[in-house]
């Protein structure tokens, strides 16, 4: 259990230090993003304030749980079950799965409509497919 401590510690570490680099990070995104768009602007805004309020969120949690001893065993218990840890795999299998092949059905029917947005998803699928090949290589090298 101390173990997991530590490396919930550091996870916690990691967290906090996100608090305070986020900040930074979106003044400076901000300061070059002046020249662009609006759309541009609100999305890095929109996507700088989301990342903050996950991170601040995320803190706040690590904290309570590294102060208490009995969250911190429920936490150890929720990241070490092979039930939890089966389910996410499968979760992540099927809904990539998912993902690519309506990704697929959007290149086709993009097509009628845009052959910029046509090409550029169809470049998302190859990518997908690319990465999904190259993991389960790994996996079958690793396991």
């Amino acid at each position: 259990m101390e173990e997991f401590r530590k490396k919930y510690e550091k996870r916690f570490r990691f967290t906090s230090i996100m608090c305070c680099i986020l900040p930074a990070a979106f003044f400076a995104a901000r300061h070059f993003s002046q020249n662009t768009s609006e759309f541009a602007q609100g999305l890095v805004h929109g996507m700088f304030v989301a990342m903050m309020v996950a991170a601040i969120a995320a803190c706040t949690s690590m904290g309570v749980t590294l102060r208490n001893e009995e969250y911190l065993k429920k936490k150890y218990i929720e990241e070490n079950d092979e039930r939890n840890a089966e389910i996410a795999k499968k979760t992540m299998h099927t809904s990539s799965l998912i993902s690519l092949y309506l990704t697929a059905i959007a290149v086709i029917v993009s097509g009628f409509f845009s052959e910029i947005v046509s090409i550029t998803l169809c470049i998302d699928v190859l990518v997908g497919a690319i990465i999904t090949v190259a993991v389960k290589t790994y996996y079958k090298k690793k396991m």
